[in-house]
């Protein structure tokens, strides 16, 4: 758990949180108004996840949700800040989001590693039939080959990792910004 001192419309506010709950508040310190979207890319979570991260702060008056998809502080709007909840029943909730939150990032990390290798199929395909591509050119075919498949759709940030992580691991090199199968995977 993490101590954070929150002040809004003067009034210090302070909550023991998961380091998670933390961070996202804090992202909120450097641009008063994210898109869920925008806020998970930049975080790296899952929507999902950061939905019930952010009603958290939204129930205790400290975010206000703008749009289905839209968050912004709650500076502007100093009458439904409500007052200071007691500490423990905060932890507790906390304690519960976090305890969820392991059960269900399990099932992500799983889905993710499961994707991951899906990927990487078609991405060591791809090379051997192109010899090296650079990685805006693999992103754009993975995503041709998503066009009827919804389970398909990879985020920049994702193939990034996958391609990196790959080339840590000795299968792929770069070569003149071109991502290219070593001779042990061709």
């Amino acid at each position: 758990m993490v101590k954070i001192e929150i002040e809004i419309n003067g009034k210090n506010l302070e909550f023991k949180v998961p380091p998670l709950q933390a961070t996202l508040i804090l992202h909120f310190a450097e641009k008063d108004v994210w898109s869920l979207t925008e806020l998970s890319n930049h975080m790296l979570v899952a929507p999902t996840v950061l939905r019930r991260k952010i009603l958290f702060w939204v129930q205790r008056g400290i975010l206000r949700q703008c749009t289905m998809d839209t968050f912004m502080t709650n500076e502007k709007h100093p009458n439904s800040i409500p007052p200071p909840s007691d500490i423990s029943t905060c932890l507790a909730a906390c304690e519960e989001e976090e305890e969820e939150d392991k059960t269900n990032s399990d099932a992500e990390q799983e889905k993710r590693k499961k994707d991951n290798k899906m990927f990487w199929f078609y991405i060591k395909g791809m090379l051997k039939n192109f010899q090296s591509l650079p990685l805006d050119r693999i992103h754009k075919m993975l995503q041709m080959f998503a066009i009827n498949d919804s389970n398909m759709q990879i985020e920049l940030s994702q193939l990034k990792r996958i391609l990196n992580e790959n080339v840590q691991q000795g299968y792929l090199v770069i070569e003149a910004g071109k991502f290219k199968l070593t001779d042990d995977m061709k």
